[in-house]
């Protein structure tokens, strides 16, 4: 049974500041500890705790997570946790919900159900990738990320020019305006946006899809999440490059930097309302209206002539 619950999400708007005291009374009426972020903890009243950052480590002393928002609020969730992550309740309170199952209306019956050592659950091990970037043999910045890493041009006007190598291997040059290395959960979010094929959440994979490529045959490609990239800014690129993990922390590559990508060994376990596959199929048609089309009108079947 879990004994201290992550709080996390949403919680600066009013409504869900509301639920999250409502979540954490209940927690506390059976004895589970409520962690909180320090600056949330204030108004979130005697109910909650909070750690600190400095010395304390998450990985050691949270048993699982709710997380009340939408799925940028699981990508900040995920920034939060960089090896092993507990597992995660997430309900619904964004705008899409692809990857935030449950329903914040019955959430007591959700949370109870899910604290009882006496109920099965399904988790969901979402793969995710560590991305390292180099300025010569200098790491300047790490992040394990669960949708993408993406390497684009920036303000710049010129096409970036990206070297490929798989496994030391080298396999192409990007010349266009990016490239998105996506999980096979980001296979969903701007891979998708950008061409890329969708991939269940459980295929063990990396899909490599080019942003706005400057050629008629440079398809998105499909690998084993057991390889390594490594992506180099081009020593003859007319400008530089930008990366992002998540969407967040942007920063700067200059000609001759680069970022090796590899999976990760600690995967990113969501708790299923349905099993994976259903779940997942509901989502694309949901959220995304996938194959949604008019229904074609069967012929109109003459009788044989006697």
């Amino acid at each position: 049974t879990p004994r201290c619950v992550l709080l996390v999400g949403k919680l600066f708007e009013h409504a869900v500041l509301q639920l999250a005291l409502d979540m954490a009374r209940w927690m506390g009426q059976r004895g589970i500890s409520v962690l909180v972020e320090a600056a949330l903890q204030p108004q979130l009243g005697p109910d909650t705790q909070t750690w600190d950052a400095e010395s304390d480590s998450l990985d050691d002393m949270v048993d699982l997570v709710v997380c009340l928002g939408g799925d940028g609020s699981l990508l900040y969730l995920n920034s939060m946790f960089s090896k092993e992550v507990p597992p995660v309740l997430a309900f619904n309170l964004g705008s899409l919900g692809f990857l935030t199952a449950f329903n914040v209306d019955d959430w007591e019956r959700h949370l109870s159900a899910v604290l009882d050592p006496e109920t099965d659950h399904i988790l969901l091990l979402r793969r995710r990738l560590v991305a390292s970037v180099y300025r010569d043999t200098e790491c300047l910045q790490e992040a394990t990320v669960l949708n993408e890493v993406v390497l684009d041009r920036g303000p710049s006007p010129y096409i970036t020019d990206l070297e490929c190598h798989c496994n030391d291997t080298y396999a192409t040059t990007v010349r266009g305006d990016g490239l998105i290395v996506a999980t096979s959960t980001g296979s969903t979010a701007y891979s998708l946006s950008a061409g890329g094929s969708m991939l269940h959440p459980l295929v063990p994979a990396l899909i490599m899809t080019p942003i706005c490529p400057h050629s008629l045959s440079f398809r998105p490609i499909v690998l084993p999440d057991s390889v390594k990239l490594k992506l180099r800014v081009a020593e003859t690129s007319r400008g530089t490059a930008w990366i992002s993990f998540d969407g967040r922390n942007r920063r700067e590559l200059q000609p001759g930097d680069y970022v090796v990508i590899s999976g990760s060994p600690c995967p990113f376990p969501t708790i299923a309302m349905e099993d994976d596959t259903r779940e997942w199929f509901t989502s694309l048609g949901h959220c995304l209206n996938w194959n949604v089309r008019v229904a074609q009108k069967p012929l109109e079947r003459q009788s044989p002539k006697m």
